[in-house]
């Protein structure tokens, strides 16, 4: 019987957690791969089905596609200053911001609230439900910076400090303002995508459902409609009905029932306007003398929105460009490049096939920074009950359902996997026959025996 791998220091009351609708040590759970595939065929045929006809994509044109135009081109103009223009403290201050909100975004949002593969204590957990905000995972983004642009824009031109702190107040404080105008225009009935309200809550949501039904029409960000609507595209359209419908059926309840949550869900607009506009905008400005213009541009909206086109290659690159040596029937793929700009997230193939490890890779894939942080923070404590997928596991999906890439076991057959289940077995029984030698021979300690 195969299951999954878990450290457990803690003991925890109830019901044996279930995975994919069967509980640990069940003894339906022998091939957990094989239940995946099923389920994702029945999803797949049911959100097929549901389409009365094939659906027509309507832009939003204004604001979202023109948006998006000018705040790209505000994103360049921040690449050149971050090059060209600008004191060294600024440039180090907007790339280790754009890192920071990085690791909170997949250690988080991504690996922590969507998938659960691990537990924290709750000062940890409190730390990055909030700073979750100052990686600013919100669509519609540039209805605020664009404003924000205007009166800062303003202020360059204006010598007083005092003006020019009055300035930059009244145009973040009409933050509020648009958010609750964008959301009026945008969401009307949940037909496009929401400005203000992507705070911690509807991440988690979007990225359960993109699982659940992946590049399917269900799928917010559906890959198969190619690598600019899955990068950036399904932010200027509509919502398909499928999107809309399959959105509600996902369950929440357990970021319902965090009080945690739900506040930072309850006041995200207010978060986001002190934590990832104001206080980044200030720092450099009243700290080392940066010009308000050029703070503004680099180190919040720049900084946002370079962060945001990183994680979306999770989304277009890394289903499309790459190997997929776990499962050759999905779209995710295994990419070095994403891995490597997004702290881990692109060995995402192995992510869509084992999604509850923590790792989000195979063991010992490299680069995986956000998988060595939640390592060290279980060294201190912090973390416990990481989860992953056995090498038995690897091994069985590998051979029965890859593409035959895996350097290892890619051109392997069946008869392999029980030879490495002999092996394991082997030596398991060697390490316990050694054990008992020097049990005998008074050479283990009572410490040690007690440990063993």
């Amino acid at each position: 019987m195969v299951e999954t791998k878990t450290e457990n220091p803690r003991k925890t009351k109830g019901a044996a957690p279930k995975e994919n609708g069967f509980a640990k040590g069940d003894k339906n759970n022998n091939d957990l791969s094989d239940y995946e595939d099923d389920l994702s065929q029945l999803i797949k045929a049911d959100t097929k089905s549901a389409e009365a006809g094939p659906h027509k994509m309507e832009i939003v044109w204004f604001p979202n596609a023109i948006g998006f135009f000018f705040l790209y081109l505000l994103t360049l103009y921040s690449t050149y200053l971050l090059f060209f223009d600008s004191k060294w403290q600024t440039k180090v201050f907007m790339i280790t911001s754009m890192i920071f909100a990085g690791l909170v975004t997949t250690m988080g949002a991504h690996r922590l609230f969507t998938h659960r593969t691990y537990k924290a204590n709750y000062w940890l957990r409190a730390f990055l439900i909030i700073s979750q905000v100052v990686a600013a995972q919100v669509r519609e983004l540039f209805i605020l910076l664009l404003i924000d642009s205007y009166f800062v824009g303003h202020a360059y031109f204006v010598r007083s400090c005092d003006q020019k702190t009055e300035l930059l107040a009244v145009g973040l404080s009409i933050d509020a303002i648009a958010a609750e105008a964008s959301q009026r225009a945008f969401n009307s009935a949940d037909a496009t995508h929401s400005c203000s309200k992507n705070c911690l809550w509807v991440w988690v949501r979007d990225h359960r459902q993109h699982h659940k039904y992946s590049d399917t029409d269900a799928d917010p960000h559906n890959a198969s409609r190619g690598f600019f609507f899955s990068h950036v595209g399904w932010l200027m359209v509509r919502k398909h009905p499928d999107v809309i419908a399959k959105g509600k059926l996902v369950d929440m309840s357990d970021m319902n029932a965090d009080p945690l949550i739900m506040f930072q869900k309850k006041y995200y607009k207010t978060l986001f306007t002190i934590l990832a506009v104001i206080i980044p905008t200030a720092i450099p400005y009243y700290f080392w003398n940066e010009d308000l213009m050029k703070s503004f541009v680099m180190c919040s909206l720049g900084r946002i929105h370079w962060t945001n086109n990183l994680v979306w290659l999770v989304n277009s690159w890394a289903h499309l460009i790459g190997t997929r040596p776990y499962s050759e029937n999905i779209l995710p793929v295994e990419s070095f490049f994403v891995s490597f700009i997004g702290l881990g997230e692109g060995w995402h193939n192995y992510h869509h096939t084992f999604p509850w490890d923590y790792r989000a890779a195979e063991a010992g894939k490299w680069p995986n920074l956000t998988a060595t942080l939640i390592d060290y923070c279980a060294s201190r404590g912090w973390v416990w009950d990481r989860r992953s997928a056995t090498t038995e596991m690897v091994i069985n999906r590998t051979v029965k359902k890859g593409d035959h890439t895996h350097p290892l076991f890619g051109d392997k057959t069946e008869t392999f996997v029980e030879k490495v289940r002999e092996i394991k077995l082997a030596k398991e029984y060697t390490d316990q026959q050694v054990e008992d030698d020097m049990k005998l021979m008074g050479r283990l300690r009572p410490d040690e025996s007690k440990k063993a």
